[in-house]
C-alpha cells in the first residue's frame, strides 16, 4: 500500500466509524451449511479478509460474504476496502463486487459519504484498469453521491 493509499484507507475507516461484529450472520438455523457459514464468519476479524478469501470460491469466502447479511457487510467492509487498497490494480474489482446496492443504501449517511470519497480516490488514481471496471466504478460513485 502506498502512503497515499494508506492515508485514504485510514481516513475511510475513521469516517466510516466502528462497527461491532454481529452476534449471528445470516440464518444459521436454516441448514448445516448455514450453521457452518455462521461459525466461520464469527471466527473472522476484518483483518482476516484477504484477496484470496474474496476471490477463491473454494475457500467459500465468496459464498459466505454473499450470505452474511447487512450487519456482516458493515462489519467486514473496512477489511474489504483494505484488500482493495493493498493492491488496487488487482483487487479493485473484488471491492466493487461487494458493494451491493441493497446494502449500500442501508448505510448511514456518514458511512456512504466515506465510501463515496474512497471510490472517488480510486477513480482519481486511475485504479480502474479497463473500460468495464471504470464503468462499474462510475456506477458505484454515482450510487454513493451525497443527496
Amino acid at each position: 500500500m502506498t502512503p497515499a493509499d494508506e492515508y485514504a484507507y485510514e481516513e475511510f475507516c475513521r469516517r466510516f466509524g466502528a462497527v461491532a461484529p454481529p452476534k449471528v450472520f445470516g440464518n444459521p438455523s436454516h441448514c448445516s451449511e448455514c450453521e457452518e457459514a455462521n461459525r466461520r464468519l464469527i471466527s473472522l476479524d476484518r483483518e482476516d479478509i484477504s484477496a484470496e478469501f474474496l476471490r477463491d470460491s473454494s475457500s467459500q469466502g465468496c459464498w459466505f460474504l454473499s450470505w452474511m447479511g447487512f450487519e456482516g457487510f458493515c462489519f467486514f467492509l473496512p477489511g474489504i476496502c483494505r484488500v482493495a487498497m493493498e493492491n488496487p490494480a488487482s483487487n479493485l474489482g473484488l471491492f466493487l463486487d461487494r458493494l451491493q446496492p441493497e446494502w449500500v443504501s442501508q448505510l448511514a449517511p456518514k458511512q456512504i459519504a466515506a465510501l463515496h470519497d474512497l471510490l472517488c480516490y480510486c477513480r482519481d488514481c486511475g485504479y480502474a484498469s479497463d473500460d468495464l471496471l471504470r464503468k462499474e466504478l462510475r456506477s458505484k460513485i454515482e450510487a454513493t453521491k451525497p443527496k
